[in-house]
């Protein structure tokens, strides 16, 4: 069985990353710090369609597969938690342990 990402997964895996380096990372600091919520920051998350990926299509959800909701968290997860040994993604440990 191939658990390697599909084209979409990859794409969706690149537009995350990019979000959370550009809007999330110069914030998180700050949103620990004092506990404020990011409102802002999470209207462009929903904009993107990042809440509702599992939901199907027909409730106006993005209709997507668990593992491209996985793909999309790691590439999140990987920007705000570098310094904490996550320097593999999931989809990448997963490929690895099926070989």
């Amino acid at each position: 069985m191939d658990f390697s990402p599909s084209s979409e997964q990859e794409m969706l895996r690149a537009s995350v990353r990019e979000f959370a380096e550009r809007e999330i990372r110069p914030i998180a600091a700050h949103v620990d710090r004092t506990g404020e919520f990011p409102h802002a920051t999470v209207a462009k998350m929903a904009s993107l369609g990042l809440f509702g990926m599992m939901v199907p299509t027909e409730y106006e959800g993005a209709g997507l597969d668990a593992v491209s909701y996985v793909v999309a968290l790691d590439a999140t997860g990987k920007v705000l938690y570098t310094g904490f040994g996550a320097d593999q993604d999931i989809a990448g440990a997963f490929a690895a342990a099926a070989r």
